[in-house]
Formats: C-alpha cells, structure tokens, sequence
C-alpha cells in the first residue's frame, strides 16, 4: 500500500480532524511516512481562520507541493478549513494540488484518495464524528482531545467558523462518553474536551445544556484530569461551576474566551448575552466558589469601531482582573463575516500596537501571579526530558496549565520519567514558567502505554498555538 505523509495546522478541534483522516487510512492498511521525502501521498491539513492562518497553510501548500518534484510523492491532498472555502481558487491557482477533502469529509479520506476524483463538490459540512468513526490519538500517550461537538452556531461577528463548519452538531452524551472510555483504556489520563462553543453543547439537538450531565458521566472514569476548553460566558451556569468546584478531576482551570469587555464593543461583536457586568460576576462567582482556579481568555483589540477609550477600558480590565493566561489577538479582516461591513476599521499598525500593548502588560501579570505557587507543592505530568548545558531537565504542567498554550513547570532538580505523574515544590517563577524540584517521597503514578500496536504518528502532525 502506499505511504502517506499527514501535516495538521491551527486548532485543537483541526488536529482532532487530522487523528480521524490518520485512523481512516490505517485502518485502510496505508502505511505512514515520517518525512514527506518518502512518502507517495501528502495530505495537509488546513486552516483558514484568519489571514495569518491562511498565509501559512497556502505557503505550507506549496513548500510540500514540491515534494511531488523531489521526492516519491504522486499525489497532494488539501483538506480542512482552506479547502472547503476556497475550493475552486486553489484548485485554479495551485494544480499541484490533486485531490480535496472538505470540513465533512475526513472519515472519507480513503475514499477520495481511491476514487482520485478532483473535480468533484465538496459536500457540506455536516458531519460530526461518532465513537465509531476510526480515530488515532496524536498527542502524549497520556492526553487526548475530546471533541464533542462540531460547528457553531453562536454568530459572533468576526468567525467564520460557521461558513467552514456549518452550525452547531453536538454528539450524543452517551457516544462521547464511550469514545473517552475507549481513550483511557488506551492509556489517557487526561482528557482536553473541546468545541467551538463548549458551554452551548447539547442546546441545537434539543434547547437543554448537556455539558454539566456529560462531565458528571466522565467525573466516573478512570482518569486525573478533566479540561474544560472554550467554555463561553453567556451559557456558564451556576450548576457548571458547583461540578467544577465539587470535582477531583475536573481541573481547576477553566478557558473562557471574553474578547473584550467594552459593551458597545461586545454588541458589535455580536456576542450575544455576554456583557461587562455578566463578565465581572462570572470571574467573582468562579473565584469564590472555587478560590484557587486558574482562568484563560482571549481578547480582540482594534475590533471595526474600537476607539481609544474603549480601548483603555479593556487595557483597565486586564491590569485588574489579574486573569492568569492571556491571549491577544489583533482584529483580522476577514471576507464574508459580519464585521467585514461595519464602519470604522482600524489601520492595522493601530490594531497591532494595541495587541502588543496588553500583552506586555500581562506579561508582567503572569509572573506576578505565578509567584503564589512559590512554595507551593504542585501534582504534575511529567512529558518530555531535556539536557540543556550538560544538564537534565524534566519538562511537565500542573492541572493549571494547558498544553502548548500555557507555561509549563521545569524540574531542574531530582529526577523524574516522562509519563509519569510526580509531584514538585515550586522555588522560582519565570514570565510564563514554573522552577521546581521533585519531592521522591511522593511514589509516582505510571501512566499504562497505550494498546494501539503498529502505529507511530507522523512527526508532521503537532498542534499550532500561539502562546500567551
């Protein structure tokens, strides 16, 4: 069978997508290539979220597309987000491109290879997929992403998510549930659950919210952790933060993206039941109720009609809310949202020197914040080693820290095995990191190897994050 090579760019949610095309054509019998020299077939998998985002997925396109000059390769697939929206350009502008997978197709990849049908339609994105759709978990063999919906159908102004992805599609509880059975008894001790709009999961199949019933069925595995990712403001309920508080392995952190906080800005986000009040109480409500929770946002400067002082109130709002994991983004012009028609966008230079500006300042926030952990005796998961200077250094996260977005806890001193679960005292704090050493008294938790026999993902495929 021929080789494949398979590289994921953006999201979480993309490189679930990616670890579904994986399992499709294993399961097919194709045999994976580690290096695109090698292999016969090159399948990318893209993004086309913002501009920056597209600009690496069309150069990513044509670096590999050369491969079918160097190399063995005969075939270039192009899946994902870019594909499904600029179909018909790329395949006008780029022939090296061969074959296309749209936002619905990825169980369908073995088929569009077979068939070598280029001039087809991409079907709609309607596809979401199920605890029997094949699927290879890409990441440490101790964590895995859990989508558990696809889509989204919460309208803010400046996504595109809804013309890629179409509307929301929540799984059913019980078909998550038995995916995330199925991981930890592959080795996975913590489970990253994910959606475009997670707090909104279960409300398009029938108007109810089924997150806080789907964490209590998978407060009952066999895991550590549970994380929660992308949980919107507007549907964050009092009931989700008693689940949250009440939890040993619903990690104390949770991912809320506020985009700003200005509430004329918000309205012409169109985030819909999210304002500066709601804002404000929600933070209260989860720092009272759980008193050491680590809470990660993202914000939008330079939005069409963000002026100077809304803008201040923002930059106000970051310096007070202290919030422990930042991500800022310049607003992007984007064809075909909502924003793309209101008055008074900004000039780039102005959206980016805002981005910067708050970063700065909670960059200094951070290491403010991180200094409470000093001290402190922190349980972490222990996932790579590095000898730096002669020097061995194990590299893990605490249950507060995210992978890829977040800092990480360094043990420069005493020894550890990735893999494992160890716990560290904490005795420096750099802007983002953690320095600790390992406390040997604490009998380390071995995370069982996972019991897929005769796969090795490709190195191509790893998350692209920005860290904040």
């Amino acid at each position: 069978m021929p080789k494949f090579f398979l590289l994921s760019l953006g999201c979480d949610k993309n490189l679930v997508d990616s670890e579904v095309m994986l399992g499709s054509l294993v399961k097919d019998d194709h045999s994976l290539a580690l290096t695109p020299q090698e292999a016969d077939i090159i399948i990318v998998n893209t993004c086309a979220f913002i501009g920056p985002a597209k600009k690496e997925s069309i150069d990513t396109i044509l670096e590999l597309a050369e491969y079918k000059k160097s190399g063995n390769a005969k075939v270039l697939v192009v899946a994902g987000c870019l594909a499904q929206r600029y179909h018909e350009e790329l395949k006008n502008e780029i022939p090296e491109i061969d074959l296309f997978v749209g936002t619905g197709e990825y169980a369908e990849i073995v088929s569009v290879i077979n068939n070598n049908f280029r001039e087809r339609k991409l079907s709609r994105p309607e596809f979401a997929y199920t605890e029997f759709t094949p699927r290879i978990n890409t990441q440490p063999k101790h964590r895995a992403y859990l989508k558990v919906a696809e889509g989204c159908s919460t309208g803010c102004a400046f996504c595109i998510i809804p013309k890629l992805r179409g509307g929301a599609k929540s799984r059913a509880i019980q078909d998550v549930v038995n995916e995330a059975k199925t991981l930890v008894s592959h080795g996975v001790q913590e489970l990253l659950v994910v959606a475009q709009n997670l707090t909104s999961y279960g409300f398009d199949r029938d108007k109810t919210y089924w997150l806080a019933s789907l964490l209590r069925e998978l407060n009952q595995l066999d895991c550590k952790w549970i994380r929660l990712h992308y949980c919107y403001p507007d549907n964050f309920s009092d009931e989700l933060i008693r689940i949250v508080s009440d939890s040993e392995k619903i990690c104390h952190y949770i991912d809320i993206p506020f985009q700003h906080v200005n509430d004329e800005v918000l309205q012409r986000m169109n985030r819909r039941g999210t304002t500066k009040s709601h804002i404000l109480t929600l933070i209260d409500k989860l720092r009272a109720f759980i008193p050491d929770v680590s809470i990660r946002s993202s914000f939008i400067t330079g939005f069409p009609g963000e002026t100077e002082s809304q803008f201040e109130e923002l930059k106000e709002f970051i310096i007070s809310a202290k919030l422990d994991h930042v991500g800022v983004f310049p607003y992007s012009d984007e064809e075909g949202v909502l924003s793309e028609k209101l008055d008074g966008h900004l000039p780039e230079e102005i959206r980016i020197q805002r981005a910067e500006e708050l970063m700065k300042i909670q960059q200094a926030i951070s290491r403010d914040n991180l200094r409470k952990y000093i001290g402190t005796e922190l349980e972490i998961v222990v996932e790579e080693e590095q000898q730096t200077d002669g020097k061995k250094l194990f590299i893990g996260r605490s249950q507060f820290q995210a992978p890829e977005v977040d800092g990480t806890v360094i043990i420069d001193q005493g020894s550890a095995q990735t893999g494992t679960f160890a716990k560290v005292k904490i005795e420096e704090t750099l802007d983002y990191d953690l320095i600790g050493s390992v406390i040997p008294s604490l009998r380390a938790h071995v995370i069982p190897a996972p019991r897929f026999r005769g796969v090795q993902a490709p190195a191509g495929i790893s998350p692209s994050s920005l860290r904040a």
